[in-house]
């Protein structure tokens, strides 16, 4: 149900409010999966991998991050839309599937956008979808390590657009 619903907005079907609207006209009866993952998609959440992450972290009682946020450096230069998103600690989580890394060329390019995010000192947590399914404690801590190690540092000049304005100071 996470696939379905997530992958209808991904490949633009429709819109979330559209699928707001269509459960508020069902009947409740046999649509629980169906609310939770469109609860999921309005929290930000755009793929079962994700979904999969965000139940992690809540069950580990890990702060949430913001889901599927674009990146701009200090220049106002586009690094990326990053799966999950620390921003007070600019920390980005990157759930690689190899369904989406078929062809070498997909590949390299997640590696040029993470080697983006990490020349402009995010610190990225890259980890695959059946890791954060098989094991969730251990995806959980490594989150919260990074958040921890990221919290010891000076937060990098990232912004959510090309015009934001820098924090003062």
């Amino acid at each position: 149900m996470r696939a379905l619903v997530a992958e209808s907005v991904q490949r633009l079907r429709c819109e979330p409010r559209d699928l707001v609207v269509e459960l508020a006209a069902a009947q409740r009866r046999g649509s629980r999966l169906a609310r939770m993952a469109l609860d999921e998609l309005l929290a930000g959440v755009r793929s079962a991998a994700e979904a999969d992450a965000r139940a992690a972290l809540r069950a580990a009682g890990v702060r949430a991050p913001e889901w599927n946020v674009p990146l701009y450096d200090a220049d106002g230069e586009f690094l990326g839309i990053v799966d999950g998103w620390y921003d007070d600690v600019a920390v980005a989580l990157e759930i690689d599937s190899m369904e989406f890394h078929f062809t070498a060329e997909a590949h390299k390019r997640t590696q040029r956008r993470q080697a983006g995010l990490a020349a402009a000192r995010v610190l990225v947590v890259p980890v695959a979808p059946g890791d954060v399914r098989r094991r969730p404690g251990s995806f959980s801590r490594l989150v919260q390590g990074a958040l921890e190690q990221a919290a010891g540092r000076p937060r990098p000049d990232i912004r959510r657009s090309p015009q934001a304005v820098a924090p003062q100071v």
